[in-house]
């Protein structure tokens, strides 16, 4: 550990730090404990503060001093200086500025030909947008007019499985409160129909049953839920597994059942019987594997499921297993054989009947896309990722402008290497990419920017949340695991060869968090995998890894806490890090909790950083706030009237977050 000279420190739920002249002079002002100060020299094993019957350890330049002095010392009265540091409370300090507002056309979560007014028919798509901004439904006919439907329930910002119902209307699931919505394709109506199930947040998917009922299949229950159209009620038919989350995918046979596909810890299909209400699983055991069990309807109206890579044949009870792959059948195909496509700012149709094609301009230009990463690249500039689908936005001299779509998911970390953009994404182009700062986007060709990286083992579904640079040249990231998966390995990138492995830390817990200190690599992780998952470890670690990148040294810093992240290496060797809502600063030289701080809230996910004035900056949902580096002291504490959603990104004179689809600025000097 290497500090400054005659620094004294204590360990408390807020740590304070004082210099031992300081110190002294405190004793000897007490004015009900007539106390005084002695210690030796480096060897000495004891420090003796005689009338606190204390004693604490002596290492060379540093007094680490006991709760119960700590206590003594807070009770004087008379001292003239404050031990405890108090939070200071909300207030908006500082200045906040509005720099820019990313948009654009959102990730379509579902489509389908379905009717329109006066006997026409529409292609309807169900975007996704920022939670503030509310899912669009948008309509296109055969000559390339949008028609655009917006949510009649301002808190749903998702819709997915866009149904054409048994009574010709367009029916609709929405994300987060699993509403149902209906478009009366006569009067272009869109309402709401309500909430099916309260317990849920997702209606994944919709399909017309044999008797004439809308079912559709949520999430995190897994629950099969039901509308019918005569008498407008609304059921919760229960779940169709006892543990799993996700029922993804429902499709209805001729026969009276409805098959849903369940997951992620198990992949399997459930079969429900309409007559009866009885349903159960129907996959047999040998073919269980994580994942999502997924349906497929095919030109003649059967229905097939595939668990793993095993297609079967379904019919009530009774899952075939087939030898050949089935193919859906299209839904985006209008009555009189054209096929329509919709690719960025084009409408594309094609008719392979009358071997006639056209393109033409789509008119939807979208809204807010919600801002879900921020970091400074190589050039200094300030870089964004939005989120459903991935664009990549930068910073320029007219505001933000839009470099182009990396992916259907949303960059989780971001890192300025060697002149290029280190980018870790979900569900992307590539689950890792090292972009060119200095050119454009160019996906193909003989030199693609950004450049790829792919290798065996990955997994589009994890989550990267936290990239360093290492010194020894190479990249390191941690992630929260995919879909059903319980653990994931700390992963190792060589910029240079783009090479990846994997290293194995808990076989039980997710690596959220990664740091350097000292040439050597530490980990924080967190007892929950990846969506789907129970944990079954009681408390996250904070790992020391050895030049082999093997766990060398563990520790829980803070007893019980769930997740560690935001870890940041200190100039002084140590470690700081947030545990649950609690920071902590670890002595990693010496294996010691040195101090810790209660927070208010739990700030998000790559939201601290050691900034350029030598402190701690980081975020929560509501604030921003700065902690000393040596104490963690909470020294400022600036309420944000605007909701403060991802982040972080700092220079030598701002604080940059994202708050919805918008990017602000915040003047980190103003902070007195």
């Amino acid at each position: 550990m290497r500090e400054g000279k005659d620094t004294i420190r204590y360990s408390n739920t807020l740590a304070s730090e004082l210099s031992l002249a300081t110190f002294a002079r405190l004793l000897q002002s007490c004015k009900r404990a007539n106390v005084a100060l002695c210690y030796g020299h480096a060897p000495a094993k004891d420090v003796h503060l005689d009338s606190l019957r204390f004693i604490g350890t002596l290492r060379p330049n540093r007094i680490v001093v006991s709760v119960v002095a700590v206590l003594a010392l807070n009770a004087c009265l008379g001292c003239g200086v404050a031990l405890g540091p108090s939070i200071p409370p909300g207030s908006q300090q500082g200045n906040f500025s509005l720099i820019g507002k990313l948009s654009g056309i959102g990730s379509a979560s579902s489509s389908a030909v379905g009717p329109a007014p006066n006997g026409k028919q529409r292609y309807y798509i169900s975007y996704i947008y920022d939670p503030s901004a509310g899912l669009d439904i948008v309509g296109v006919d055969s000559t390339g007019k949008v028609s655009v439907f917006p949510t009649p329930v301002a808190s749903e910002f998702a819709g997915y499985g866009t149904l054409v119902g048994v009574d010709g209307n367009m029916y609709f699931g929405t994300v987060p409160h699993a509403h149902m919505l209906r478009l009366n394709t006569n009067t272009d109506q869109l309402d709401d129909l309500g909430v099916p199930a309260s317990s849920e947040q997702y209606i994944w998917e919709l399909t017309n049953g044999s008797d004439g009922k809308i079912y559709g299949c949520t999430y995190p229950s897994a629950k099969l839920v039901r509308y019918d159209p005569k008498t407008l009620a609304l059921e919760d038919l229960g779940r169709m597994d006892d543990s799993e989350e996700y029922a993804r995918t429902c499709a209805a046979d001729q026969y009276g059942f409805i098959y849903i596909g369940i997951g992620s810890n198990t992949s399997n299909i459930a079969a429900y019987e309409i007559a009866t209400g009885q349903h159960r699983e129907i996959i047999p055991t040998a073919y269980l594997t994580a994942g999502f069990g997924q349906l497929v309807t095919d030109s003649a109206g059967k229905i097939h499921g595939r668990v793993g890579n095993q297609w079967f044949g379904l019919k009530g009870w009774t899952a075939t297993p087939e030898n050949s792959d089935p193919v859906q059948s299209p839904n985006n195909v209008f009555a009189d054989g054209t096929i329509i496509s919709i690719s960025g700012g084009t409408v594309q149709l094609d008719n392979p009947i009358t071997n006639q094609s056209s393109t033409l301009p789509y008119a939807y230009r979208g809204k807010g896309l919600p801002v879900f990463r921020i970091g400074m690249g190589p050039d200094n500039a300030l870089y964004a990722s939005t989120a459903l689908p991935f664009y990549l936005f930068k910073q320029g001299a007219n505001g933000f402008s839009n470099i182009g779509q990396l992916g259907d998911g949303e960059a989780y970390s971001f890192l300025p290497l060697n002149g290029r953009l280190l980018i870790g994404a979900y569900s992307a182009l590539a689950p890792l990419m090292s972009y060119d700062v200095t050119r454009g986007i160019a996906n193909l060709g003989p030199q693609p920017n950004p450049t790829m990286v792919v290798y065996p083992g990955e997994n589009e579904g994890w989550r990267p949340i936290g990239m360093i640079a290492a010194e020894d040249g190479n990249v390191y990231i941690a992630s929260i695991p995919g879909y059903g998966v319980l653990n994931s390995p700390l992963t190792k990138w060589d910029p240079q060869t783009n090479s990846v492995s994997n290293l194995k830390i808990l076989q039980d817990q997710s690596t959220t968090s990664i740091a350097c200190v000292n040439q050597r690599l530490v980990v924080g992780t967190s007892i929950s995998g990846g969506p789907g998952t129970s944990p079954t470890a009681s408390q996250s670690m904070l790992v020391l890894l050895d030049a082999n990148d093997a766990p060398t040294y563990m520790t829980a810093p803070v007893k019980g806490a769930k997740r560690i992240a935001n870890l940041v290496a200190l100039p002084s060797g140590e470690i700081v890090g947030i545990a649950d809502q609690t920071a902590f600063l670890y002595d990693l030289d010496h294996r010691e909790l040195l101090a810790t701080t209660s927070l208010s809230s739990t700030p998000l996910d790559n939201s601290l950083t050691l900034g350029p004035d030598g402190n701690l900056w980081g975020l929560t949902s509501d604030s921003i706030f700065r902690l000393d580096k040596n104490t963690l002291s909470v020294t400022a504490h600036i309420s944000s009237s605007n909701e403060i959603t991802s982040g972080i990104a700092m220079d030598g004179e701002n604080i940059y977050f994202g708050s919805n689809s918008d990017v602000y600025s915040f003047s980190w000097k103003s902070v007195e």
